[in-house]
């Protein structure tokens, strides 16, 4: 009895260590539960007490049931034509992309209410002729808008896409680690599907291994913050049990990176009132698909005016301060060179 109660208490320990820096001692363990969807099944989480990473302990042996085949809510090519502003912006970047040049985003700016992956663009500093890999791509909403404006080497993968917006698109229905390494990309996009694997550490050597010389990672993921942890716990509407199997501090996705080759370059908090209302509704037990979601029903929801406008406000403030609960990261092969990221103030 005494060595059967040893080998369950190492096994326990084996399963709380931390997969990010290795700590097994201290780590808190939580109950989460899936509200997407609503199905309330509970799953196992623990808490890094070293890097503060927060990950699943067992992912589920049939994580393809909490994808099912309306999990891309269903888009259309026609909804993403493009408009006379996005014409006039295809023209900007191919006049001074084709060229290596930087995208003007003061002019980009005036062309478009919502500009953020210009920037993004120009930050990662690519061209036209640059090419472009999507990792968990969807449906290929971002691969459509990259074509429209002139990339034409772009190539997405993913192994829950069951159709796309455009046949034209190059969408894999595979996992990044099996593309082949023999092609290289010159940016490697992860627009919230990082959290979705659960092997970081080989998914990391992949992309080391599939960059240029020169090229550059964006990884758009939520991050755990302070703030948000301790005001939602299980509640935090983008831990997204049993989806998203990592929800990582700054510190411990610069340790992961780090172990690679790789850095983290800058980053930019990127996080919106989705973390607010989000996880209000969770709190009160409305999934993120109930028909009272201010997700599907805005009208039917349970907020104000006034409440959703504070959580805006609120939002852009956490930002400001590296706080709030998802970014963008650059990451890129290590040198000497001082980081940005660095430099920053760090998240309370």
């Amino acid at each position: 009895m005494r060595l059967s109660a040893t080998l369950q208490r190492y096994e326990e320990a084996e399963k709380l260590q931390c997969r990010i820096c290795g700590n097994n001692t201290g780590n808190q363990v939580f109950i989460a539960k899936e509200m997407m969807f609503g199905t309330r099944d509970g799953f196992e989480y623990f808490e890094c007490a070293q890097c503060e990473c927060l990950q699943i302990s067992s992912p589920p042996e049939e994580i393809s049931r909490y994808y099912p085949s309306d999990y891309y809510l269903p888009e259309t090519a026609s909804a993403h034509r493009m408009s006379k502003k996005d014409r006039a912006l295809a023209l900007i970047l191919k006049n001074r992309l084709v060229a290596n040049s930087t995208i003007p985003i003061s002019l980009v700016g005036l062309l478009h209410p919502n500009f953020n992956l210009f920037k993004s663009l120009k930050k990662a500093r690519v061209s036209l002729r640059s090419k472009i890999l999507e990792v968990g791509c969807g449906q290929g909403i971002l691969l459509f808008a990259l074509r429209s404006w002139g990339f034409r080497d772009v190539t997405g993968v993913d192994p829950y896409c069951h159709s796309k917006i455009d046949p034209e698109l190059v969408i894999l229905n595979t996992n990044i680690d099996e593309l082949p390494e023999d092609r290289k990309f010159d940016l490697i996009i992860f627009d919230h599907s990082f959290e979705h694997m659960f092997n970081q550490q080989a998914t990391i050597e992949k992309i080391s291994r599939l960059l240029s010389s020169n090229g550059v990672c964006l990884l758009r993921i939520p991050v755990k913050s302070a703030y948000i942890w301790q005001r939602y716990k299980v509640d935090w509407v983008q831990l997204d049990a049993p989806r998203h199997f990592f929800l990582h501090t700054i510190k411990s996705l610069g340790l992961l990176a780090e172990k690679s080759g790789l850095q983290i370059e800058d980053f930019v908090f990127d996080s919106t009132e989705f973390q607010f209302w989000g996880s209000e509704q969770y709190k009160r037990n409305i999934p993120l698909r109930a028909q009272n979601s201010y997700y599907v029903n805005p009208i039917e929801s349970i907020f104000t005016t006034r409440e959703l406008i504070g959580f805006r406000k609120l939002a852009i403030e956490l930002n400001k301060t590296c706080r709030g609960d998802q970014a963008e990261f650059y990451l890129r092969r290590c040198n000497n060179e001082n980081l940005k990221y660095r430099q920053k103030t760090t998240p309370r």
